[in-house]
């Protein structure tokens, strides 16, 4: 790599940016070059291409502090970089892991779901499949679950429902959950979704939504 030889040769880290910290700092720790390793451990987080990939692979490094300052740079931001192309590049298991954050500073969680669905429809695109609510559901696999749908408002829950992506259990399950949250129900309307709010998420229920759904479960 380019950066790495100048380096060596000229002591020049001028070379070092957002697109390639996080592999110079692989090459870096490689090839023993601990002087570069902490050039590259000083990079601006925000000016990384890809916040989520420096934050996994940087801790698969070992470089657990840094790690953490590019979590906690996502959970600052999460509004934003979940939206970027950037976040559509994260695998499953990453995505998992960013979703099941309560320190994500969500304004509403509805921004969530459509980047889960963002995220599935580029996986579909990237192995060839239509964006149907079935394969939908099996790119997001675990990742569904870690939702927020109870604090989901009305207006937006029932945008959800035309996606197919949530089964009709699943959708009852949440319905009961608004309308009698302490109620104990049958096994196959057990809730599967998180119900405690993030950082930056009002999760007052709306009242909307209570009537809406006790209404229908009586």
């Amino acid at each position: 790599m380019g950066c790495i030889l100048v380096f060596i040769y000229v002591d020049d880290v001028s070379g070092l940016n957002g697109d390639n910290a996080i592999a110079v700092l692989y090459a870096a720790k490689k090839y023993d070059l601990p002087e570069l390793v902490d050039w590259c451990l000083t990079f601006p987080i925000s000016k990384l291409s890809n916040i989520f990939l420096a934050f996994d692979q940087t801790r698969f490094l070992g470089e657990e502090a840094f790690a953490c300052c590019c979590l906690e740079h996502i959970d600052l931001n999460a509004d934003a970089l979940i939206l970027s192309e950037a976040f559509l590049q994260s695998d499953q298991k990453l995505l998992c892991e960013i979703l099941d954050r309560d320190e994500l500073m969500i304004s509403e969680e509805i921004t969530i779901w459509n980047a889960a669905l963002r995220w599935a429809d580029e996986k579909c695109r990237q192995n060839g499949k239509e964006p149907s609510a079935a394969n939908r559901r099996a790119m997001l696999g675990p990742a569904l679950f870690k939702i927020r749908f109870p604090l989901i408002s009305q207006e937006d829950f029932e945008n959800i429902v035309p996606s197919g992506v949530l089964t009709d259990a699943e959708l009852v399950s949440i319905l009961q959950h608004y309308s009698r949250p302490d109620r104990a129900l049958p096994k196959p309307y057990q809730l599967k979704f998180p119900t405690n709010g993030r950082a930056g998420t009002n999760s007052d229920t709306d009242n909307s939504f209570v009537s809406f759904a006790a209404n229908l479960f009586p």
